[in-house]
């Protein structure tokens, strides 16, 4: 098992691009996140908003960064094969 996990760092240091996917996705989160809280106003008591759902808007944005770079570490793998 830790050879294995040994080997999947290996190959994400050495593709190009992970570093610059994994900050996108933290950015991309978190703006997202942020922009959509700022957006929705609660004027009354009772908010008819569930306000961890709206909050967790952002992560869907965040994922498509993952699924990239997921993409760009499985397709380097197959290149060099």
């Amino acid at each position: 098992m830790t050879g294995a996990m040994r080997a999947e760092w290996v190959k994400l240091r050495t593709v190009q691009g992970p570093n610059w996917l994994l900050l996108t996705c933290a950015v991309a989160t978190i703006t997202v996140s942020s922009a959509v809280v700022a957006v929705e106003k609660c004027s009354s008591a009772p908010c008819a908003v569930d306000t961890t759902k709206v909050s967790l808007t952002g992560v869907q944005v965040g994922q498509a960064a993952v699924a990239i770079l997921a993409v760009m570490v499985i397709g380097g793998e197959y290149a060099t094969a």
